[in-house]
């Protein structure tokens, strides 16, 4: 268990420290690295142009070693908003109208880490007087990945293609969305409950962590995202990597707080493998060894590991026969998305377009965000370990309904002989006296007023619209329950003192002094009970 303990804490410690990192890299990507763009002209229905030459030229000094060149006329320019338009996989772009530069893509001459670009759009606007002029585009592919990517030409309306991806990206981008508000919102409630109530519902706060970084993830890996911010695709392309690579961590120490065990080692090893990949990923991009995207299958081959030890996680819990149906739907869920999403990025490039696992997700987290609050609820307000109201609870309802005018009583209960049973036959059987009188209260006079645990062996009870009649019939029933329970053999045997106090015995008191006098009559009650009972303890 120890070494459990310590694995956990140093898997938390490393996700602390991956999580810092690369919030401080995307921030510095953000802020400092760039596309250079050279652009000769400002920005002013669109069609696919089909008619084009394409030749591969050698080029030693290119990243893979050759460059892709395009050539077509400009035969379909109309008046008004008039743009050539087209989309581009990790590589770099020249574009040439006969032989004036258009546009260029490049590494920042200034930028110390990002040196490859992301997928991005290009539109260049033109004009009436580039009609039937030779457009020439050179592509740079960074990657062998980006090789054989084909690119699709559109002239046309820059409106329409706007509009057009919005349209085809809007689902994506909604969850997306979504989820980071959801995530936000889990995280700030987590810090709440920890300032302000000192209560921690950590499930709360690993699941707010993933849902923030799927939503960051998935809405910068849209065609949309790169659209609308053209001049840093750069920082968001690292930016999705980065939310990647460590989004499992947060889901693994999420899983292992949901089966409620704290046997599961894999989860904590799984958490730490992930940050040291993580890390070790960033490392390489920021020391120019290799870019992230380089080592991405790493990435892939930890998630599935992940992945894995949470499928098995899930299996070892259930077979154990503490089945736990929310945690098999996440599970479930969980891993169709996660392979589903890996085998969409091999296929076409990129995760885009997984909108069935992201709702599901959505509606897993909203019923758990929900579930959690309620239990979080209930914790301030019920006692642990018997179910009744808590102290604190209980003070602020009476405090609210209790009025000098109405008549009320308070009545006190204490256990007797519960110090001897602890020291005699343990604090297990004590717990279970407390326990076992706790239902009786419950039985008898928990539904028609407001009952609480006080302290230790201690209960009160608040009755309203009371008087002498109503309020020794309570105790009566108390005592009659107490009783058949003791003659059916069970143990421990209970004996209980109590006392109460009516209002209408002292006009216009509070009703903390009217608590007090049932408690010193509880203690009366008692002082009897001892006296008569000194030799015969049980």
């Amino acid at each position: 268990m120890k070494q459990g303990i310590s694995l956990k804490k140093t898997a938390y410690a490393a996700y602390a420290i991956a999580a810092v990192l690369f919030v401080i890299f995307s921030v510095y990507m953000l802020c400092f690295e760039k596309t250079a763009v050279f652009s000769s002209r400002g920005e002013p229905s669109f069609e696919e142009i089909k008619d084009y030459t394409k030749t591969e030229i050698s080029a030693p000094d290119a990243p893979i070693g050759i460059k892709k060149e395009y050539s077509f006329k400009t035969d379909k320019i109309s008046s008004g908003d008039t743009s050539l338009m087209f989309y581009v996989v990790h590589s770099y772009i020249d574009v040439k109208l006969d032989d004036t530069l258009l546009y260029s893509t490049s590494a920042g001459k200034s930028n110390r880490i990002g040196s490859t670009p992301s997928s991005y759009w290009v539109v260049i606007p033109v004009s009436q007087l580039d009609k039937d002029k030779t457009v020439t585009v050179t592509v740079t592919p960074v990657f062998k990945s980006a090789e054989n990517r084909k690119i699709s030409f559109m002239i046309g309306s820059s409106y329409a293609l706007f509009m057009k991806q919005l349209k085809a990206d809007l689902p994506q981008l909604v969850l997306s969305a979504l989820c980071m508000v959801m995530g936000v919102l889990l995280i700030v409630v987590q810090l709440y409950l920890i300032f302000k109530r000192r209560t921690a519902v950590w499930n709360l706060f690993f699941l707010g962590n993933f849902s923030l970084l799927l939503g960051i993830w998935r809405i910068t890996d849209t065609r949309f995202s790169t659209l609308m911010f053209k001049n840093h695709t750069m920082p968001i392309g690292y930016i999705t990597l980065a939310a990647l690579f460590i989004l499992a961590v947060p889901i693994l120490m999420y899983t292992d707080k949901q089966y409620k065990d704290k046997g599961y080692i894999v989860l904590d090893i799984a958490a730490l493998i992930t940050c040291a990949v993580a890390l070790a990923a960033l490392f390489c991009q920021v020391f120019s060894i290799a870019e992230l995207r380089q080592v991405l299958i790493a990435c892939h081959i930890m998630l599935i590991a992940d992945i894995a030890a949470i499928v098995s996680s899930a299996v070892f819990y259930n077979t154990r026969g503490k089945r736990d149906t929310e945690a098999v739907i996440f599970t479930a869920l969980l891993v169709s998305g996660g392979i589903l999403d890996i085998i969409t990025f091999y296929i076409k490039g990129s995760s885009s377009g997984m909108i069935i696992t992201m709702v599901a997700f959505l509606i897993y987290t909203v019923y758990e965000f929900v579930v959690s609050l309620l239990n979080t609820n209930k914790k301030a307000y019920i006692d642990s370990k018997t179910k009744l109201l808590n102290k604190a609870y209980w003070e602020d309802l009476v405090r609210e309904v209790f009025s000098a005018d109405e008549q009320t009583a308070m009545i006190m209960f204490d256990l007797n002989s519960l110090k001897h049973t602890n020291d005699t036959l343990g604090h297990n059987t004590g717990d279970k006296m407390i326990s076992e009188f706790s239902s009786i209260l419950k039985n008898e006079i928990g539904s028609k007023e407001l009952l609480c645990r006080w302290g230790g062996d201690e209960f009160t009870v608040f009755v309203r619209n009371a008087d002498r009649e109503k309020t020794e019939e309570y105790i009566s029933a108390v005592n009659n329950a107490v009783a058949a329970y003791n003659r059916s053999g069970k143990t421990p045997k209970i004996y209980f003192a109590c006392g109460y106090a009516l209002s209408c015995d002292f006009p216009g008191i509070s009703w903390p002094e009217l608590l007090a006098k049932a408690d010193k009559h509880m203690y009366e009650n008692k002082k009897r009970w001892y006296s008569e009972n000194l030799t015969d303890v049980r």
